[in-house]
């Protein structure tokens, strides 16, 4: 199944034209949960347009904000905390966050294969659902690229809030301070201007925890009904979220032959871990949209 997704994902990788674009000036931050209510009160404010400036307020407060509405028509209305500003220390030049437009990019040091990893967190700008490319760069100390590639989100909501931890497949810096002031940047975010005849889950639709495996994966259940008018293999995308219904993993999972309308239940192996910030009582699992494969 993982090497269906490689060739899924390789497919979309070929119709996309990558352009970089410059990024801001940024400051120096650490991605936690005020980063992405702050990502969430940028976006709103570039959306809203030029305000008046207003004074800093130390105290944490609280905002309404509304989630895109659905296709449906329905939308719904949550309460994000407006974070205390959070002071900037680049001092010692190994600062490894940078924020900007509402986007913050984190080195998370390396794997177990000593590639590097970031976590990037975003407030989605599309205008409607779609797969969607991320392009970031990560940056020396010194100012060189060390990497620069893409990572693929499944089905990207409008205005949804993503923490995703990234693997750039790429050798970390040798030598005694090699990874020392190592940042990134994200560059853009876009939709595929492409899709696959893909259909929204319907209300008996579900994606829930199983439990997590030896390996410390998580194990989810899923269960659809296919929407297809004839007996077809599906392509099931889901995403993962914490706290907030933040997405910190996304995946597909593949089935045998379904006939119309029928019943479809299997486990999902993930392949995903709890990141820090997320447990079994914060977590849920959404499934986004259901194709023929």
């Amino acid at each position: 199944m993982r090497f269906l997704r490689f060739v899924r994902a390789l497919a979309l990788l070929l119709c996309v034209v990558v352009a970089a674009s410059a990024c801001s000036a940024t400051e120096t931050v650490t991605i936690n949960d005020a980063t992405i209510a702050n990502a969430t009160a940028t976006a709103q404010r570039n959306a809203a347009g030029p305000t008046e400036p207003t004074p800093t307020v130390e105290s944490t407060t609280a905002v309404a904000t509304t989630d895109a509405a659905a296709s449906d028509g329905n939308s719904a209305t949550t309460t994000t905390p407006t974070p205390t500003p959070v002071a900037s220390d680049d001092s010692d030049g190994t600062g490894t966050s940078n924020v900007a437009d509402g986007r913050a990019c984190s080195y998370a040091g390396v794997d177990s294969f000593g590639d590097m990893q970031i976590e990037i967190a975003f407030i989605s700008p599309l205008p409607e659902q779609s797969d969607a490319t991320v392009d970031y760069e990560v940056i020396a100390r010194g100012g060189a690229v060390l990497a620069s590639s893409t990572h693929f989100i499944e089905e990207l909501q409008s205005g949804e809030a993503v923490r995703v931890t990234v693997d750039t497949v790429t050798d970390a810096p040798t030598g005694s301070d090699g990874a020392s002031g190592i940042t990134c940047r994200i560059l853009e975010i876009e939709p595929l201007l492409f899709g696959f005849n893909a259909f929204e889950p319907q209300p008996g639709d579900s994606c829930t925890f199983a439990e997590v495996d030896s390996f410390g994966d998580i194990q989810v259940q899923i269960d659809v009904v296919s929407p297809l008018d004839d007996t077809a293999e599906l392509a099931i995308d889901y995403a993962l979220r914490g706290p907030d219904g933040v997405r910190f993993a996304d995946d597909v999972t593949f089935t045998d032959s379904v006939g119309a309308g029928q019943l479809w239940s299997g486990a999902a192996d993930t392949l995903t871990e709890f990141p820090d910030w997320v447990n079994e009582s914060t977590f849920s699992c959404e499934i986004l949209s259901i194709q023929e494969f």
